[in-house]
């Protein structure tokens, strides 16, 4: 019990006491929690941030590194996005082995600031009219075929 841990010292009935404020604390969270819809169904919290391996200082070093590359028009990479994330955490004293820059990380990095990392398509839009020719010849391709 939290109050045993750092009330031992007291004598029992100011013990009680500290443990019914702790239970009070405990309970306005719990109902903080109930009244906002975002919480309301969440069996446990953790605040943003609590579980990270790097800063946010570094996560947005590299959504700057990615702006800048975007600007320039490089196109960014998952690859590339997991290189710059573990230079960032080895840059920050995380031990190697530590973050690896997993596509789960990447994906809520990406999720955190709002970014996506698209393809670029190989596949262009045609014309109308070069699309009707190329619609005629697969038509006479089918006819050439049933005879």
């Amino acid at each position: 019990m939290l109050h045993n841990k750092f009330y031992s010292h007291l004598i029992p009935t100011k013990q009680v006491s500290k443990r019914k404020r702790i239970n009070e604390w405990k309970r306005a969270h719990i109902e903080a929690m109930v009244a906002s819809s975002a919480t309301a169904n969440l069996k446990s919290y953790r605040a943003p941030g609590t579980a990270t391996t790097i800063s946010k200082e570094g996560e947005e070093c590299i959504v700057q590194w990615i702006n800048s590359l975007r600007g320039e028009g490089v196109p960014v990479s998952r690859l590339m996005l997991q290189l710059q994330a573990q230079q960032v955490a080895s840059d920050e004293g995380v031990a190697d082995g530590v973050f690896s820059g997993s596509w789960c990380w990447q994906q809520g990095f990406l999720s955190r600031h709002g970014l996506s990392l698209r393809t670029k398509t190989r596949q262009g839009q045609k014309p109308p009219a070069v699309m009707d020719q190329a619609a005629l010849k697969f038509w006479q391709d089918v006819e050439q075929a049933r005879q």
